[in-house]
């Protein structure tokens, strides 16, 4: 196991300091990358089946390629000795587990303690594939194929962010840039970072988990359920707090580099595509 994922993930919710907690497979399993690169590999040829498909064909070879990858992704990674020690540790620490589809090739692994949890997150994922479907409906041609995946409503993050134990201050702002402003809360929480300046003190307990982007670089609510975590993990040993501040540090290390980060990714998608003809 990764450790963020050990203590921001797992020890987060078995101490009962956060509700639930998330984190996304293959990508967050130690062989992460070899298994989704073994994945493609091994569905090159559907691939190249969908680039080359005529209109008419491309919807059903689609399907067929979405099947491969849904097999390999059981066959690769959910029989993995690293998600087994996944579900190990959930038993040992009687973590409950939710398993939601995102795509073929990427699941989340929801974690908590009270099965009332589990009934609002199974809701959620309805609302989720919902509103998939909703955008499925509206494809009019296969160049539109990409809103399958379309971005969650704001319903959806903020009972999300609810769920995952994030102040509702930073949640209230995150939707209100992104679904009413039309604006990048993650560019704007990359540039508060920077406006601090390089050499002086971070406040990094605000990024008390990773993929979280708080209102302000100081917000307090942020900043005193990181100092809260950080401060109990460092009771029960040392090591602990060594580990969490870590991922402290490398979470605002992501906020500020987030626009270099997702540029890094797009280009890596369009050289993927490139290689696929």
């Amino acid at each position: 196991m990764l450790e963020h994922v050990k203590v921001e993930d797992y020890l987060t919710v078995a101490l009962k300091l956060r509700p639930s907690s998330f984190f996304t497979i293959p990508a967050e399993l130690p062989k992460g990358q070899q298994m989704g690169a073994k994945i493609d590999e091994l569905c090159a040829k559907e691939y190249q089946a969908v680039i080359h498909a005529s209109q008419k064909e491309k919807f059903s070879a689609i399907n067929k390629l979405r099947e491969k990858i849904q097999n390999l992704f059981e066959t690769i990674v959910v029989r993995s000795t690293e998600y087994q020690a996944h579900q190990n540790w959930s038993k040992k620490l009687h973590i409950r587990t939710l398993k939601a589809k995102v795509r073929p090739s990427v699941h989340e692994i929801y974690l908590f303690l009270d099965p009332k949890i589990e009934k609002k997150l199974k809701k959620l994922m309805e609302l989720r594939s919902l509103e998939i479907k909703k955008s499925l409906a509206s494809v009019s041609n296969i160049q539109n194929l990409g809103l399958i995946y379309a971005e969650p409503s704001s319903e959806f993050v903020m009972l999300l962010g609810e769920l995952l134990g994030y102040p509702i201050c930073c949640i209230n702002k995150y939707v209100r840039e992104r679904f009413r402003e039309r604006k990048s809360p993650e560019i704007r929480a990359s540039q508060q970072l920077k406006a601090q300046g390089k050499g002086k003190i971070r406040n990094f307990h605000a990024y008390f988990t990773r993929n979280f982007f708080p209102c302000e670089s100081f917000c307090v609510n942020a900043t005193n359920m990181g100092k809260h975590i950080h401060n109990l993990m460092n009771e029960i040993n040392p090591r602990l707090g060594d580990v969490y501040f870590s991922c402290l540090k490398a979470n605002a290390t992501t906020v500020e580099q987030y626009p270099l980060l997702m540029k890094q990714f797009r280009e890596k998608l369009e050289n993927k595509t490139l290689k696929m003809g």
